[in-house]
C-alpha cells in the first residue's frame, strides 16, 4: 500500500548539486588530500626561490580551483546526455519493503534494503543506493506536507539515520563518526 508520494525535477542545476553532494558525501577524503596537497605546493613554492617555487606555487593553486573535476565532467556528461531534457521523477513509497520512482513511462521497484545512506539538506533529501546512485527528492513535494513522518518512516524501513551533507571547511570527527555508522556497507 502507498503511503507517500513525492517528485522532482532534475535540471541541470539540481543534477550538477546531486554531483556535489555524491562527491562530499563519500569522496571528502580525496578532496581533504587534494586540498592539503594543494596548500602544501603553495607554502613550498613560497619558500623556494626561482621557477621551482613559482611553478609549485602555480600547481597548488590550479589543482585547487579546479575542485571536483571528476564530479562536474560526470554532470556535464549526463546533462548533455539529456539533450536539454529536464526529467521529471515521481516517488511512491509503499508500506511494505519497497519504494517506486517512474521517469519517462519507466516505473522501477527497489527494495528500502537497498539504500545506504539517507541525507537531508534545507530543500532536498538524498537517498542513496550506491556511491554513485542517488534519488534526490524535494521537501516540499512529499505528500501531505507530511516531512517529519516520512523521515521517521524511510529510518524505520531502512535502519539508517538521517545525516546532513559533509561541508569539507566545516568538518569534525563526530559527524563523520556518525555518517560512518549511518551507512550501510555496499552488498548489504
Amino acid at each position: 500500500m502507498e503511503k507517500y508520494k513525492a517528485t522532482v525535477q532534475y535540471t541541470p542545476d539540481l543534477i550538477r548539486k546531486a554531483e556535489k553532494v555524491i562527491n562530499n558525501t563519500f569522496y571528502y577524503k580525496n578532496n581533504m588530500i587534494r586540498i592539503v596537497f594543494c596548500i602544501a605546493c603553495m607554502i613550498i613554492g613560497g619558500y623556494v626561490q626561482q621557477l621551482l617555487g613559482t611553478t609549485m606555487m602555480f600547481i597548488g593553486a590550479v589543482i585547487l580551483a579546479a575542485g571536483n573535476m571528476n564530479g562536474k565532467r560526470r554532470a556535464e556528461r549526463i546533462i548533455e546526455a539529456l539533450n536539454g531534457e529536464e526529467i521529471k521523477m515521481s516517488y511512491s513509497f509503499h508500506t511494505d519493503e519497497v519504494f517506486g520512482c517512474v521517469a519517462q513511462g519507466n516505473k522501477s521497484i527497489y527494495p528500502y534494503a537497498s539504500l545506504i545512506r539517507l541525507l537531508e539538506d534545507s530543500e532536498f533529501f538524498y537517498l542513496f543506493t550506491g556511491k554513485d546512485q542517488i534519488f534526490v527528492i524535494r521537501k516540499n513535494t512529499i505528500s501531505s506536507g507530511r516531512i517529519e513522518e516520512f523521515k521517521k518512516f524511510m529510518t524505520q524501513k531502512t535502519g539508517l539515520e538521517w545525516t546532513k551533507p559533509v561541508i569539507l571547511f566545516t568538518l569534525n570527527i563526530r559527524q563523520l563518526l556518525f555518517n560512518k555508522e549511518n551507512t550501510k556497507c555496499m552488498g548489504r
